[in-house]
């Protein structure tokens, strides 16, 4: 595939000598209106092998487009630009080497030419992908198994906001349509979920799908939605072994914070929706999980493999690994949970929740219908935790340290429990489990802007009462900080004790 943006139309001297010197390419020829719409048509086409550009412009828009267009070629591909638009070939070297994405610039007395260094991914998002894949060149296809209508979620039927934070909590969500895609290929998935193939990253690579901005932890973002993955001090990939090829169709189970139970509870859970419908279409079909280094030789059972085989995958379908991977065949499910603005969770994950916590409960354990959820370690510590606990003690709740039970233990004291209170965060994502759930009660501190409590309470349909005090660490004015958002704070007794004890002498009924 080779592009050519000239002004004198399809059959110029130029577009005959551009033929004449690459011969098996297929050429794109586009005048200059074209670079009002490049990025859209490269987009559909690319990657692309060439790239000449001989419409009039300044030495400043030359080169300003060249950032713009060299992304989209392929390793090792080129960029050809008039000589006369440019002062010289080391501007264009300047101009591109600190990004890291050319690898030698080349001029003859007529052309100054760039060759693409290391490979960028396009990053694709969920709506648009089965369409750019099987549109763009390379063996990479997609189709669509199934796709869930979109819609829109209700708030909680009562939403009580105490101190500050909370804002939209009260407003309705609506949700996305879901596409279950089976993606043929040769796919590379590394730790972290990314999965890339043919120059592009599939949308199942980030989390927060639906954000302005495609982020991931372990990509440097290249102009244009482009990304590569992060190099280290000697310029390869860090920690990562050559990738082991695997045989067979695999399910896509993988998340960022592979380990986290908070993640699993939410992120990885929420693509489970897929599995039995892509398990039918393909008897064979594996589910691809990762290993975190904190199980591996202990011979303790993970707690995502616990979470799998209740749900009901058999354990000969689970395939562990703790490295990169190449596979062929790699079906993949949007998520039914965005835990970031735009905030968005499916009632269709109802279905998974009830599945999962039939398969998790212990019937014989006696459970409280009120319950507080502490926690006594780990981010975000609450300094006067124990006259928090003390309150709700009080006022008749069981006190749950969800970290010293097991997950069976676990699901049966949320199943059981019609209020839930606690503070925000990773054990309070049990509230998978709380079908019966009529009201929880979110202690939490203002630096803490994950709101995974409220989504469980709407789609539960629980009534839900924040009280937010402040952190010790603020975020920075205009900006955010992951030192705030795990920031230690207390329990304000004197802003929020009266509104929380008229609450709980309730029975913690808002």
């Amino acid at each position: 595939m080779a592009v050519f943006c000239g002004p004198d139309g399809r059959d110029s001297p130029e577009v005959r000598a551009v033929r004449r010197a690459f011969p098996e390419a297929r050429l794109l020829v586009r005048d200059a209106r074209w670079l009002a719409q490049r990025d859209r048509i490269l987009r559909r086409n690319g990657p692309v092998d060439l790239v000449v550009v001989l419409s009039p412009a300044s030495p400043a828009q030359h080169r300003r487009q060249l950032r713009d267009l060299v992304p989209h070629l392929v390793p090792g591909g080129m960029y050809v630009v008039d000589r006369r638009a440019i002062d010289a070939g080391r501007d264009l070297e300047t101009t591109l080497a600190p990004r890291g994405l050319v690898s030698r610039v080349w001029s003859d007395e007529r052309l100054v030419g760039v060759v693409k260094g290391p490979e960028t991914l396009l990053k694709l998002r969920h709506e648009e992908a089965t369409q750019l894949v099987n549109r763009r060149a390379g063996d990479l296809t997609a189709t669509e198994l199934a796709v869930l209508p979109g819609g829109v979620l209700p708030p909680p039927p009562r939403v009580v906001v105490h101190g500050g934070g909370g804002q939209g909590l009260d407003a309705e969500m609506r949700y996305p349509p879901l596409q279950l895609r089976r993606y043929t290929g040769d796919l590379t998935l590394t730790p972290g979920a990314l999965v890339y193939a043919d120059g592009v990253l599939l949308p199942d690579s980030f989390r927060w799908h639906l954000a302005d901005r495609l982020d991931h932890p372990r990509l440097v973002d290249v102009r244009g939605g482009f990304a590569r993955p992060k190099q280290g001090r000697k310029g390869q990939l860090p920690n990562l072994p050559q990738a082991d090829r695997l045989t067979g169709a695999y399910y896509h189970f993988d998340y960022v914070n592979t380990g986290h139970y908070g993640h699993l509870m939410t992120e990885a859970l929420s693509k489970l929706w897929g599995w039995e419908t892509a398990k039918a279409a393909d008897p064979d079909l594996k589910l691809l999980s990762r290993t975190h280094p904190r199980y591996a030789g202990t011979g303790r059972v993970p707690p995502d493999i616990e979470l799998l085989t209740r749900y009901g995958v058999d354990p000969a379908d689970i395939v562990r690994v703790d490295g990169p991977v190449k596979v062929g065949t790699l079906v993949a499910a949007a998520p039914m949970w965005h835990n970031q603005d735009p905030f968005y969770a499916h009632p269709g994950i109802t279905e998974v929740w009830d599945r999962l916590r039939e398969g998790m409960v212990q019937p014989d354990r006696v459970a409280s219908e009120r319950i507080f959820v502490s926690r006594r370690e780990g981010g975000r510590p609450c300094r006067n935790v124990e006259a928090v606990e003390a309150l709700f003690a009080d006022a008749g709740f069981e006190i749950v340290l969800p970290g010293g039970l097991s997950q069976p233990e676990q699901a049966a004291v949320f199943a059981g429990a019609r209020v839930v209170a606690g503070f925000a965060g990773t054990g309070m994502f049990n509230l998978a489990y709380a079908h019966r759930a009529e009201q929880v009660i979110v202690l939490s501190q203002e630096s803490y802007d994950a709101r995974n409590e409220h989504l469980f309470a709407a789609v539960h349909g629980a009534a839900i009462a924040y009280f937010f005090s402040p952190a010790e660490i603020a975020h920075p004015e205009g900006g955010w900080s992951y030192e705030a958002f795990q920031s230690p704070w207390s329990f304000d007794f004197d802003r929020n004790g009266a509104a929380l004890d008229a609450l709980l002498r309730d029975r913690g009924r808002a």
